[in-house]
């Protein structure tokens, strides 16, 4: 009695054939060999050889310039020479308790696909924001005046010439500002706070 039970459960058959639906790549197998399943119980994830989803991680402080549309560069972690070119799909606003992150997710299909397979470890440049007539400076030429007013000190025909700037971001040892500055000039990194306007300045070349 307890074999016909077990054998209506299913139990006894040693090949069981399964048929996808669609051409597919085995994503994962949840399930362990000689583990015994009931109804409803996921066997494998399967994906469309031409549809992926990367999911990336974000630092929490970031992650509010984030926004779905975002032109995106994903590569292979160990190949970044490789990238494709892709938008932000969704960004899930929470972090994740495994990664520490804020959880961005991308989509990709067709000829995106090519350079990835299911699982592979990848990275990524996001362009979350676009600034215009901007220039990188080093950081810590920035300058604090009164009611912490940046500025720079420009070094024009041996003289110093301060010039207020507006520092639209600053991230490691660079900031990012606009102000009457062009690309190419001298701008002083060391001992900027000690230097007035129009002082003598002597440029010596390592």
């Amino acid at each position: 009695s307890q074999l016909h039970q077990l054998k209506q459960q299913g139990l006894g058959h040693t090949i069981h054939e399964v048929r996808a639906d669609f051409d597919a790549i085995v994503a994962s197998v949840p399930v362990q060999s000689g583990q015994r399943i009931t109804a409803g119980t996921t066997l494998m994830q399967l994906g469309h050889p031409n549809r992926l989803k990367a999911l990336l991680g974000v630092e929490a402080e970031d992650v509010h310039w984030m926004a779905s549309g975002n032109t995106i560069t994903i590569h292979p972690a160990m190949n970044p020479q490789i990238s494709v070119l892709a938008k932000v799909d969704k960004v899930l606003h929470a972090v994740n308790p495994q990664t520490r992150l804020a959880d961005v997710l991308v989509r990709l299909s067709d000829e995106q696909t090519k350079p990835f397979l299911p699982g592979m470890a990848v990275s990524a440049e996001v362009s979350s924001r676009v600034f215009s007539n901007a220039l990188v400076v080093p950081r810590l030429s920035v300058m604090y005046g009164k009611q912490d007013t940046p500025y720079l000190m420009l070094i024009e025909e041996g003289k110093a010439k301060r010039i207020p700037v507006k520092v639209l971001l600053e991230k490691d040892k660079h900031a990012l500002v606009q102000g009457e500055i062009k690309a190419g000039q001298q701008v002083v990194t060391i001992g900027a706070a000690e230097i007035n306007d129009g002082d003598n300045i002597s440029v010596v070349m390592p």
